[in-house]
């Protein structure tokens, strides 16, 4: 099952993340984009049935791979597909 969200990009920036090179063999430091998202607001009705059932959260990525972050601009506004992979959930100890 998939449960569909919406949100919009409030924030982009440029950060600098450390990250494991596998070539290297080493922790360095990245170029990356830092997106922050927010649900959306009533401001559709579209957007107001999202909000109804979303009224409230964040997502934050790290995005490395940079031609990938091209889709977040500020203001626009994304679906977000949330999909239970097929592993069984365990508690960490």
């Amino acid at each position: 099952m998939t449960t569909r969200a919406k949100f919009r990009v409030d924030n982009v920036s440029i950060t600098q993340q450390s990250v494991y090179d596998k070539v290297a063999q080493a922790v360095v430091k990245k170029e990356a984009i830092t997106v922050l998202l927010h649900p959306v607001v009533g401001t559709s009705k579209e957007n107001e049935e999202f909000y109804a059932s979303t009224p409230s959260g964040e997502i934050s990525l790290d995005i490395i791979n940079l031609p990938a972050a091209i889709v977040f601009k500020p203001g626009r506004e994304i679906y977000v597909d949330f999909t239970a992979t097929d592993e069984p959930y365990t508690t960490p100890r």
